[in-house]
């Protein structure tokens, strides 16, 4: 009786303790332990020029109050080791506060891409101060795209980029952003939230949309099964889709947003190569 007593009292208290310890892996290893995700991806129209090319796309810095300098240097260390042809980042760079943006952001200076580093608002940017957060992203030498677009070519093949705006806080529009683009040229589209996939996939033409928001949950049951997902992130939680002419990339995020960990849902930094389909 004593021993069977000893045994249910050993038993209650790991039960206890599990919330607290499962908290604290969460807190202070796993939302500190980047990932970084390989994966080829096909792209209609894609000319051979460009068949092998690697961008690397992040996401959800949420640079306050959760993700500080270090964090941020060590994943432009990890990404300029990636030597990628671009960088896409894809929204949520604060939470509701950008008094400190500059000085967070200053260390995403030091990333170096070929071809350049390109950025769309989330929606948190948009709710907070987002002419502040472009204007200082503009003032790295980023081209942070507003429903604008730019085209790049390699040996006469056109490549498109195009960023839009929340789709939650504000207005997208893929026609906007791809004035000028030329007509056989595919699109690598960044918005922030990935279930306005379903409207642009709409659009006639070949596309990889990029997008973040989900955090993939954030805190996951095992085997990375979300229990939340926000509004705009509820069809198209993690991973690549497939929806016709558009190819879908939803990134896990670098930082968190609410509880300040991560659990079977590691921070994301992606490098895609891009094939010809």
């Amino acid at each position: 009786m004593i021993r069977r007593r000893a045994l249910l009292k050993k038993a209650c208290l790991t039960a206890l303790a599990s919330p607290f310890a499962a908290f604290g892996y969460g807190r202070f290893v796993e939302r500190h332990w980047f990932e970084v995700v390989k994966l080829d991806v096909p792209l209609r129209g894609l000319g051979s020029a460009w068949d092998g090319f690697r961008l690397v796309h992040i996401s959800d810095l949420h640079l306050e109050p959760h993700l500080h300098v270090d964090q941020v240097s060590h994943a432009v260390q990890t990404i300029n080791a990636l030597k990628p042809g671009m960088i896409a980042i894809t929204g949520d760079f604060v939470t509701d506060d950008a008094n400190t943006f500059e000085a967070l952001v200053a260390p995403l200076r030091e990333l170096r891409a070929e071809l350049g580093i390109f950025t769309c608002h989330g929606n948190h940017d948009l709710w907070t101060q987002p002419e502040r957060i472009a204007r200082a992203l503009r003032a790295l030498g980023f081209q942070h795209l507003i429903n604008q677009g730019v085209g790049l070519s390699r040996q006469n093949e056109p490549l498109w980029i195009a960023g839009l705006e929340s789709a939650w806080a504000g207005r997208p529009s893929f026609t906007s952003a791809a004035k000028g683009k030329p007509a056989k040229a595919p699109s690598i589209t960044l918005v922030h939230e990935p279930d306005y996939a379903d409207i642009l996939s709409q659009a006639p033409a070949n596309q990889l949309q990029l997008s973040g928001h989900t955090h993939g949950g954030q805190v996951c049951l095992p085997f990375g099964i979300p229990l939340i997902l926000p509004d705009w992130g509820k069809k198209y939680a993690k991973g690549l889709f497939s929806l016709g002419r558009l190819q879908l990339y939803v990134n896990r995020g670098l930082g968190t947003l609410g509880p300040d960990a991560r659990f079977a849902c590691r921070p994301e930094i992606t490098e895609i190569t891009l094939r010809s389909a």
